[in-house]
């Protein structure tokens, strides 16, 4: 039905319909469940039957991965993003097996900013060359077959969600970050981004998980940010009463108190980082091809420093075009740690992002390269660029593992 779908509007024009058919987009949420799951009654437009059709599906494998899954699934199970071994809650540890599942929600976060790639080969956490349909992660055969997102109209809100998952004692301004942190892989990665409404101004709903008769009490978007939906009641009884006694315990915690100072910061670094995003054609790669040449992680397999993706995106010598008249490469490092970190990349000649150094954060500015090392503050994205110079096709990394496809 999809494709049939697709193939009729695609023989819309702008002459006769005033359409241009063929650019339409379709997307949906391609979940395997139910009564027809696993094709039972009939071959699905789920996820994995879609690629190749150029139609988007909702990518839960980079929501998932960055948080954790949400609050009223899995309770306060933590996520890449919101602490994961590195700075657990108080119902979790840091042990080897959090260790693992932490490398692992990183490979899965990977794979997601690589377009959801099923074809897209790196190295995972155990050391294994891979690609991206390993541990049944890729479902794509071109980018914008993904959607990646975080949160949308049903569950908790990111800023709910990251609320139960991050340790009590956390300050306010460290979950801003984790907040930007998390969006930020949206922002940075290969695919169609989606957000919900409002998650640039840190949305709240109380943690109602279900809010679509909830009325505007707990719906309301104040785009003034003169108030705030943090803590203005218990979410209604009939999908969340359940887990009351857990939601007061959240809502009530004097270290989350969202004032608009903490909204408006949200929203300048929201905008800045799709600022950087539409600052080179590097981070909307087109096809599957692109990807494949230009695209590299480091900082992968079993050695890995715990809680750093580090991506490169080259406009050097991996192909014969130039996409990007500004920049020979991009560098972008999420520390997803509480403490700085420092890694060793060995590139030389970059500098943090224009617009990173002259935004509105002033923590990813003391973000440094030195010799080839690169210094990252906790809870920060920083983007490095290496300017191109006369033109020169210059010579930035490009995918090692590209040459197989």
């Amino acid at each position: 039905v999809m494709e049939n779908v697709k193939n009729a509007l695609a023989e819309l024009t702008l002459e006769d319909d005033g359409v241009d058919g063929e650019n339409i987009y379709l997307y949906g949420e391609g979940w395997n469940f139910g009564e027809v799951e696993n094709d039972r009654i009939f071959e699905q437009a789920t996820q994995f039957n879609m690629g190749g059709s150029g139609i988007g599906n909702f990518n839960d494998r980079i929501r998932d991965a960055i948080k954790g899954g949400f609050f009223s699934w899995d309770g306060r199970s933590q996520g890449f993003a919101n602490g994961r071994y590195l700075f657990p809650n108080e119902e979790n540890e840091s042990t080897t097996e959090t260790l693992n599942q932490l490398l692992d929600q990183g490979d899965r976060i990977r794979v997601g900013m690589a377009g959801n790639l099923g074809t897209y080969q790196y190295e995972n956490y155990r050391g294994d060359v891979v690609d991206g349909s390993n541990d049944h992660i890729g479902f794509t055969r071109q980018p914008q077959e993904t959607i990646n997102y975080i949160d949308k109209h049903d569950n908790e809100t990111l800023w709910d969600d990251s609320q139960a998952k991050l340790p009590d004692s956390m300050s306010m301004e460290d979950r801003v970050r984790v907040h930007l942190l998390k969006n930020s892989f949206i922002n940075f990665g290969q695919g169609i981004p989606f957000y919900q409404l409002g998650t640039d101004m840190l949305r709240s709903k109380s943690m109602d998980r279900n809010s679509y008769q909830s009325g505007d009490w707990f719906n309301m978007v104040d785009y003034s940010m003169e108030s705030h939906n943090w803590g203005i009641g218990l979410p209604p009884a009939w999908d969340n009463q359940d887990r009351w006694d857990e939601q007061e315990h959240f809502l009530t915690n004097p270290n989350i108190a969202v004032e608009k100072e903490h909204m408006e910061l949200t929203n300048r670094l929201f905008r800045e980082q799709l600022e950087i995003r539409y600052s080179s054609p590097l981070f909307r790669l087109e096809n599957a091809e692109q990807i494949h040449n230009r695209l590299a992680y480091h900082n992968t397999g079993p050695d890995q420093i715990p809680g750093i993706i580090a991506m490169t995106l080259s406009d050097g010598v991996c192909t014969d075009q130039n996409l990007d008249q500004n920049y020979d490469g991009i560098l972008v490092l999420f520390n997803a740690d509480i403490e700085e970190r420092t890694i060793d990349l060995k590139l030389e000649g970059m500098t943090l992002h224009p617009i990173q150094q002259n935004g509105s954060d002033s923590i990813v500015k003391n973000a440094s390269a030195q010799n080839g090392e690169f210094t990252i503050p906790a809870l920060t994205t920083a983007v490095f660029v290496k300017p191109t110079v006369n033109d020169s096709r210059g010579d930035f990394p490009c995918n090692s593992y590209k040459s197989i496809y």
